[in-house]
């Protein structure tokens, strides 16, 4: 019995007793709304009655944290307008005398007096869009005819009382349908080719409606096609069509019918919240126009116009970095697209309106600036200040280390932090400049060629590793070869996009290229190329010193100088893409994420420059140890002593300078002599150099040009002639194969006929 009673399972129960005990919660009984909420225990959906006699019920949650939740009212309905949407889901298509009755029902049942509660209004609104289905009015008289789309415009007016439903129409948003209110939008505006069809069978010209207080509307028939214009005085809002969109479609009988409406502002309000999506900046108090909806029918055969529709509105307030923008059916979350492309930047007048050029129609309005920040966050200001100091003291130090511009790969290094020192400051300085139209856009396209131009000179680097890798060029030349492809090729690719959607640039929240815009191709593509074409050359770099490790040893030491640069682009080259992509998506969404990949992928990235293209580069290396002896970073000698291959090679290499007569033995022979230098160049006797294919010719382990030519001055004893031909057999090689440069030419006149190696070694004894 003992054992029993301890077993552990009982003291489980026995705590989960215990714990329900001391831990239950419930929500006190309230009312709210004219419903009477009971006491409920936590975590239960408790339902009532949302009207003695009515259907339907009314939802809330009592909360884990001993709260009630928010009602959920899209429960409640109406018997009556239950009744109503029978009556209209079971009419015919054709439009009779009976739905007529239906629909002058729906205007005393749509008023703000008899709809209590979401669920109402959302049954409400779908007996409208059943009756937007009803497209045939031929079955009515011109009278019956004209009172039942009176009828229908007044129904659509109350639902569009913002005053009376802007919550009900939130309620409907957060639990039953995000995009209803979307579609019945676009339900009453296709309803336009209902009205205007039957104004074109009767005769009609026009139709002049009854007053309206959220909207206002024409609808009218075109016989021809002139210019069209339909004005609101009461929004300050004119419309004007040009002929050429009003002509009548081809194949289509009908004549060419228009209907604009105008929306008070109060609308934007019902619009569905969208806050539901983080990403989505644009919200309705940004909006600073009333809403214009223009469309012509039969509905015109291309989506864009040769001619613009003008579009003038009423504004207020003026907003920085306005656009003209419109109205989307197909994204709840993305309720208003600004308008890039299809419209031209708006227009603000002394009158208080504001003109947008489209050529397209749809419903307008215009979006003013909607970014929450105007500036760059402190923390990302101050380390991008950092990161622009890092860079600047990299320049700098190079510049001295290369101030006589003797090394390209440095001259290009230079141009590289000089264009990303210069966009950097840019992008700091007026990526948030939006309060003037004409800077913002000069920003954006100068970011955008700042962009594409330091990936160019990236792309400069690698191509100069590969030509160096193959001996193509010497390391002491010009950069001019690569001053196109840094500073002009990008400006091709700015002004090929600029000229074609000047529009698009510093129309967002922010004066770059906007990602969204439809064009960012422009810059995501090109920078996609230059890093594949990147890490091609720098693999194959590779390849090739790995490849030149086993097969040629003596350019090693002329390697271990290019070895550095090719892990430097590697490294840079990542650092530098991500770079740009999260100081995009930053300024894009504005997202404290991408902020602080921004912050470790700029700092990561300026240091590292600091440390490859700076204090381990060897243009300052050598500069260092000019002045103050060894690094105590390196641990190795300095390149012209690391490229010595055994102890007095620069005597033995000397000894041979004195002698004239090498000249002519060696300018006698069917091939010419070489002296590799120290960066692997090939001299030939002149003081000039060239880069030679493998590194072949004459070895001279390094030894630099001068220092042969001046040491041969110093020994003029003929006693080590024998010691000569030895070393011309051991130390030097003749080419036989390869054509290079050919040493300076002696005062005495040219030998005839080829001559051997012995027969020089012969002739060169018989002369001593």
């Amino acid at each position: 019995m003992r054992m029993t009673l301890l077993k552990p399972v009982w003291f489980i129960v026995l705590f989960q007793v215990l714990l329900e005990a001391t831990c239950q919660t419930t929500c006190p009984a309230e009312q709210l709304s004219g419903l009477a909420w009971p006491e409920s225990d936590s975590g239960r959906n408790v339902s009532v009655q949302c009207a003695p006699g009515e259907p339907g019920t009314a939802v809330r949650l009592c909360g884990a944290d001993n709260a009630w939740g928010p009602v959920d009212y899209t429960g409640c309905s109406l018997q009556s307008l239950v009744d109503l949407y029978a009556k209209v889901s079971n009419a015919s298509s054709t439009v009779t005398g009976d739905l007529a009755t239906s629909v002058s029902e729906l205007a005393t049942g749509t008023m703000p007096a008899s709809i209590a509660y979401s669920g109402q209004l959302a049954l409400a609104t779908n007996i409208i869009l059943e009756v937007f289905t009803k497209k045939d009015l031929t079955g009515l008289t011109v009278d019956a005819a004209d009172t039942y789309i009176q009828n229908m415009l007044a129904s659509v007016d109350n639902l569009l009382d913002s005053g009376s439903f802007v919550t009900s129409w939130a309620n409907i948003h957060q639990y039953k349908d995000a995009d209803l209110f979307l579609r019945f939008m676009e339900g009453f505006e296709n309803y336009g080719d209902v009205i205007t069809s039957y104004l074109d069978d009767r005769g009609h010209a026009s139709l002049t409606l009854k007053s309206t207080t959220n909207y206002q509307s024409i609808y009218e028939v075109v016989t021809g096609g002139q210019q069209l214009v339909h004005e609101f005085s009461d929004y300050s809002t004119k419309v004007t069509i040009p002929g050429t969109v009003l002509a009548k479609q081809v194949g289509s009988t009908r004549n060419t019918s228009v209907a604009t409406l105008v929306f008070a502002s109060t609308i934007l309000g019902l619009f569905p919240s969208q806050s539901q999506n983080s990403k989505i900046r644009i919200d309705t108090q940004n909006i600073s126009s009333v809403l214009v909806s223009c469309s012509v029918f039969p509905t015109p055969t291309t989506d864009t116009f040769a001619d613009s529709v003008s579009i003038q509105m009423k504004n207020d307030p003026v907003l920085p970095n306005s656009t003209c923008s419109f109205l989307t059916y197909s994204n709840p979350k993305r309720v208003w697209k600004e308008d890039l492309q299809g419209c031209q930047k708006p227009v603000f007048n002394d009158d208080g309106t504001v003109t947008c050029h489209c050529t397209h129609l749809t419903t307008f309005a215009v979006i003013g600036k909607y970014n929450t920040r105007g500036k760059l966050p402190n923390v990302l200001l101050a380390s991008m200040v950092l990161y622009l100091v890092l860079i600047a003291a990299t320049f700098c130090l190079l510049l001295y280390a290369n101030r006589t511009f003797e090394s390209d790969r440095a001259s290009i290094v230079l141009c590289f932090l000089a264009t990303l020192l210069t966009g950097h400051i840019t992008l700091v300085a007026g990526v948030y400049a939006i309060d003037n139209m004409d800077a913002c856009r000069a920003v954006a396209l100068l970011l955008h060629y700042f962009q594409l131009s330091y990936s160019f000179w990236m792309l400069a680097q690698a191509v100069q590793i590969v030509l160096k890798m193959t001996y193509k060029t010497t390391e002491s030349g010009t950069v001019a070869q690569f001053l196109a492809l840094g500073w002009i090729t990008p400006l091709f690719v700015v002004a090929g996009t600029a000229g074609i959607y000047v529009e698009s640039y510093g129309r967002g929240n922010y004066c770059a290229l906007p990602l969204g815009s439809g064009i960012s191709y422009a810059i995501i593509t090109p920078v996609a190329l230059i890093g594949f074409t990147n890490f091609v050359c720098l693999f194959y770099a590779f390849y090739c010193y790995y490849g030149l490790k086993k097969t040629d040893k003596k350019c090693l030491g002329y390697m271990s100088r290019i070895l550095p640069n090719i892990r430097a682009c590697l490294i840079v080259l990542p650092l530098e893409i991500c770079e740009w992509v999260f100081s995009a998506l930053s300024i894009e969404y504005e997202d404290v994420i991408f902020d602080v990949f921004w912050i470790l992928s700029a700092l990561a990235m300026s240091i590292l420059i600091l440390l490859f293209y700076g204090i381990s580069s060897s243009e300052v290396v050598e500069e260092y140890e000019k002045h103050f002896g060894p690094c105590c970073w390196q641990h190795k000698k300095s390149s012209a002593v690391r490229d010595s291959p055994r102890p007095g090679w620069r005597d033995e290499i000397s000894q041979i300078s004195q002698y004239r007569e090498a000249s002519s033995i060696l300018r006698d022979m069917d091939s010419t002599a070489t002296v590799t230098g120290a960066n692997g160049t090939t001299t030939d006797g002149r003081g000039g150099s060239s880069a030679v294919a493998g590194c072949s010719g004459i070895n001279n382990g390094g030894l630099e040009v001068d220092d042969v030519l001046a040491h041969g001055r110093e020994l003029n004893d003929v006693s080590g002639s024998n010691h000569l031909a030895s070393s011309l057999s051991s130390s030097f090689m003749l080419k036989t194969k390869l054509k290079v440069f050919p040493l300076r030419k002696s005062q005495q006149p040219p030998s005839t006929g080829a001559q051997s190696p012995s027969a020089a070694r012969q002739g060169l004894d018989n002369h001593r």
